[in-house]
């Protein structure tokens, strides 16, 4: 069982620029069947300001793989982030997230009848935003605890 456990997680842990995406499910189904975000596509002046925080989030997520390219590659730590591949997931992470984002510009360009759209995109962009900074936390603390000197 421990084994059947630990496979999943790795396997989570491995695609978690995927699996994080899982969460988006139920969203989605509480806005289909309770119309969550119905106040948010009535008000008008929301679309562009959901356009702004998205391209706001761009630049975090840029800033983010900045702080990771920034990590020192000569440490035993970041070498054995790149052998075992981590550093794949992490930046896969960040692109993924910079993809939903620009995918909510790209429906705020096309106009207000796309703001569900624009919204599932930001949210899922937020997702990733979310799994990037539980990353670089990581990245960053275990870097610290296994600093070469």
């Amino acid at each position: 069982m421990k084994r059947i456990v630990r496979s999943i997680s790795e396997i989570f842990a491995k695609y978690l620029y995927i699996t994080i995406l899982l969460l988006f499910i139920p969203i989605f189904f509480m806005d289909s069947n309770c119309n969550l975000f119905s106040a948010f596509y009535s008000l008008e002046g929301n679309f562009p300001g959901l356009a702004a925080i998205a391209g706001t989030f761009i630049g975090f997520l840029l800033t983010i793989a900045t702080v990771f390219f920034a990590i020192p590659k000569n440490s035993k730590f970041m070498k054995r982030l790149i052998e075992i591949g981590h550093h794949k997931i992490f930046l896969r992470i960040i692109i993924f997230g910079i993809v939903f984002y620009f995918f909510t510009l790209f429906f705020w360009f096309l106009g207000d009848g796309f703001i569900k759209a624009a919204l599932y995109a930001f949210i899922l962009g937020c997702l990733e935003v979310i799994a990037s900074i539980y990353y670089l936390y990581y990245l960053i603390v275990f870097n610290l605890k296994n600093l070469d000197g």
